[in-house]
């Protein structure tokens, strides 16, 4: 399935906006078009010592089952032309996989951290999401208390339109409180986990603790 994320820049009146999310999901997806609806946003507690994502939020606007129908429903003629518009590098259409866990996007009473990827400048977008996929998601599994696991990737139109997407990928884990995300946090796993982070991740890695509604 096909599903397109739209960033939000961070406001300083961030509790506002927060709450305003909550009441105005469903104007931002293309009606009639979503099989499924979401809206995740940040809370305002975050991780100790680990930088903040520049967003207030990712809407989940929508999935679809075909590329083709995601184009459509946001009036372009194909994939490439969404992926060339102007707000192109803060709107994504991508492909969700999941790693760990039930492959439901939505995980009752649990917390939820996403994570932005940006790709090392010396290797490709097909080296990244090899190694992304093939070698660190198997770390991840020894996280204490990892509920689910998925990797969200950027569909290859947007490379191939010449706009480099905001992020390479986006990593989503569910853990079911936030004293268990800041255990794992602190597990020699984690630190695994962030040294193989350099083999494959440049710069602009950020996180947030996040909500998630299902429209």
């Amino acid at each position: 399935m096909i599903r397109i994320v739209t960033f939000h820049p961070r406001r300083a009146d961030h509790a506002s906006v927060s709450e305003h999310w909550r009441s105005y999901a469903s104007p931002l997806v293309a009606p009639g078009q979503a099989v499924e609806r979401s809206i995740a946003w940040p809370s305002q507690a975050q991780i100790p010592g680990v930088p903040s994502s520049p967003f207030d939020g990712a809407v989940e606007s929508s999935w679809f089952d075909t590329a083709a129908d995601a184009a459509a429903a946001y009036g372009a003629a194909s994939m490439g032309d969404l992926a060339a518009e102007a707000d192109a590098a803060n709107r994504w259409a991508c492909e969700t996989n999941t790693m760990i866990g039930p492959r439901t996007s939505y995980v009752m009473e649990s917390v939820k951290v996403m994570a932005f990827l940006r790709r090392r400048p010396d290797i490709s977008y097909e080296a990244f999401q090899e190694h992304w996929r093939d070698r660190h998601a198997p770390l991840v599994a020894g996280l204490p208390h990892v509920l689910r696991y998925a990797q969200t990737q950027p569909l290859a139109e947007h490379y191939r339109s010449g706009r480099q997407p905001l992020f390479d990928g986006i990593a989503e884990l569910w853990w079911p409180t936030l004293d268990a995300v800041s255990e794992a946090w602190r597990s020699p796993q984690m630190e695994i986990d962030n040294s193989d982070m350099a083999h494959f991740s440049g710069g602009g890695l950020y996180f947030f603790l996040a909500e998630e509604r299902t429209q």
